[in-house]
């Protein structure tokens, strides 16, 4: 997994670049698997439009997942928004990477 002052660093189909911290990346069993063998950064077969609601999504759960509301009295964020006419492809590509 490729770096910048410690973020991971995934790439769109379109090649658009996500940073993102390394533990919401890690979420996902598939990004697990895949920072291992892509030490440049990890390229997705998902278009910029999906895969930045899926950062989006992953940094939510980091943030704001189980562990944090157990730890905080803080009032929890609404999720992200997902676009209708997105709804499917955000499905599939959660669906690829086992969110």
């Amino acid at each position: 997994m490729s770096t910048c002052n410690s973020y991971a660093l995934l790439i769109s189909n379109d090649g658009f670049r996500f940073y993102l911290d390394p533990a919401a990346a890690l979420q996902s069993p598939i990004l697990k698997q895949l920072v291992h063998t892509q030490p440049e950064g990890v390229s997705l077969d998902i278009p910029a439009s999906v895969l930045l609601i899926v950062c989006r999504y992953l940094e939510y759960q980091y943030l704001w997942g189980p562990a944090h509301i157990k730890t905080t009295t803080q009032a929890r964020p609404p999720p992200p928004v997902v676009p209708p006419k997105l709804g499917v492809a955000v499905a599939l590509a959660a669906r690829y990477l086992q969110l």
